[in-house]
């Protein structure tokens, strides 16, 4: 049972919000700007109005400014470090790890470490600030902190203050950077929190659960479907960035007579002019609730012609290179079946760019591009389009339109393509295959791959396979994968 509305909150009765969030990923902001959005929306309001949504990092809003950046550094910036580099070992040693053998879990560590600066910080913030109904919190850390400060702040004050938690991945049994901190919650503390997510996914090992059990197993919460008011699981749509929220119930056809991609700067334009052998005019426009300014050039696309994605940035940037040559192979083998009107388009996100960086991936995909062996006869119809930093005004259409994508599994863009991708899903494995393991079929390869994503990433992977028919992918088996969809 899914609530109808398109808000991930209803915030009616809501004054000013305190939003926690977390630096350590992009997910948590975006959900977090996804519910500053709505919130804006549904109050109809700017964002300076006077109640407001307030948003604050769990780490930097908890410390003194000296104590600040050694504490970021330990927490943020390690993890985010671990992420860029496809180290999975050092991702799942930050949540399951232990510092010291016998020990608690380094996510425990953490939430002991942090409770006292975090309660303090959130109780003051709140007691200080009587328009605040409410804590908007989009990501794992010291979750028993947050409530017990608004507990407090409810007892003394008599205020009725709530906390809603919005799970930025999906509901699986790795999802344990949720979930463990979940399970250690009161009575007192749950009456006053929520849980914002989606349907969990139930797998063979807990077949015979229904839903409220499964909640009750791994989180120990009450699901309600009879009263929903009640229930400490909120089954909610996703926490959309606005261009996906607006792009999700467009038609495909008719709908996409260019894809925007946005310029940072001059260089950027010059390399798409290039590869395209065409000069593309730039525009300025306005996005975003302030209406920044920004320039966009628009490649134009036909309905019949072939798009493609590679979202997998930096973190992967090897990968990403290798996918590209892959796809010059499928095209020259698939054109030959095709109509000759059909143009064949990669959009590669290569992240950020500056002017006569010489080893960024937005260069390295350009060179690739430049250089790739295509028959003359192609060359107007194989296009490589490098991307530079991009907003989701971008990538909604992209993700809408692209006959096929390759994605990483965080929990954002997993819910993102869920909601609006209409060709095949691919996941990006940083698992290494031998050479016994290339001559494996793809459905043996399919659980391989699954080791190449960090727990609750694989867990989203999983997500996606069984409900939207995901194929794991490497850039060992991606012409094989491709040729057995037929597309």
């Amino acid at each position: 049972m899914i609530i109808k509305s398109n808000s991930t909150i209803d915030f009616t009765y809501d004054k000013s919000i305190l939003g926690i969030t977390n630096g350590g990923g992009g997910g948590h902001g975006m959900a977090m700007d996804s519910a500053h959005h709505q919130y804006t929306t549904q109050k109809n309001i700017s964002e300076d109005a006077i109640h407001k949504l307030i948003k604050i990092d769990v780490i930097k809003g908890s410390f003194p400014p000296l104590i600040n950046n050694v504490v970021h550094k330990l927490f943020t910036k390690g993890w985010n470090d671990a992420k860029r580099k496809g180290d999975i070992n050092k991702q799942e040693y930050f949540i399951k790890g232990k510092a010291l053998k016998k020990g608690p879990t380094n996510q425990r560590l953490a939430d002991i470490f942090l409770f006292i600066p975090v309660f303090v910080a959130t109780f003051f913030r709140l007691a200080f600030n009587r328009k605040i109904t409410r804590i908007v919190d989009t990501q794992p850390l010291a979750t028993g902190a947050l409530i017990k400060a608004a507990r407090l702040v409810n007892f003394l004050f008599r205020r009725n203050i709530s906390v809603t938690k919005i799970m930025t991945d999906l509901p699986t049994t790795e999802a344990i950077h949720f979930s463990v901190p979940i399970k250690r919650l009161s009575k007192k503390d749950k009456k006053i929190f929520e849980l914002v997510t989606t349907n969990p996914l139930i797998e063979k090992a807990d077949a015979g659960l229904s839903e409220k059990e499964w909640w009750h197993k791994y989180f120990n919460l009450n699901l309600n479907l009879e009263n929903p008011e009640k229930s400490e699981v909120k089954y909610r749509p996703f926490p959309l960035r606005p261009a996906f929220a607006t792009w999700k119930n467009r038609p495909l056809k008719g709908s996409h007579p260019h894809i925007q991609v946005k310029i940072n700067n001059s260089e950027e334009q010059e390399c798409i002019n290039d590869l395209l052998k065409m000069h593309l005019k730039k525009k300025t426009v306005n996005y975003g609730s302030d209406n920044k300014k920004k320039n966009v050039i628009h490649v134009p696309i036909k309905d019949e012609d072939f798009v493609g994605m590679i979202t997998i940035g930096s973190q992967a940037a090897e990968g990403t290179q290798d996918y590209l040559e892959q796809f010059v192979d499928i095209i020259k083998d698939k054109v030959k079946t095709d109509d000759e009107n059909t143009n064949y388009f990669l959009f590669v996100q290569s992240g950020k760019h500056e002017p006569n960086m010489q080893n960024s991936l937005f260069k390295n995909v350009y060179k690739k591009a430049k250089n790739a062996i295509i028959p003359e006869k192609l060359r107007n119809r194989i296009n490589i389009i490098p991307m530079g930093f991009q907003d989701d005004d971008e990538f909604a259409p992209l993700f809408h339109r692209a006959n096929f994508g390759i994605y990483s599994t965080g929990g954002l863009t997993t819910m993102e393509v869920n909601t609006i991708a209409n060709g095949n899903i691919m996941l990006h494995s940083e698992k290494k295959l031998s050479a016994e393991d290339e001559n494996k079929s793809l459905e043996e390869l399919q659980t391989i791959l699954l080791d190449g994503f960090s727990i609750w990433e694989k867990g989203n992977a999983r997500y996606q396979q069984v409900k939207k028919g995901a194929k794991i992918v490497s850039p060992k088996i991606f012409k094989k994968t491709m040729e057995s969809l037929g597309k």
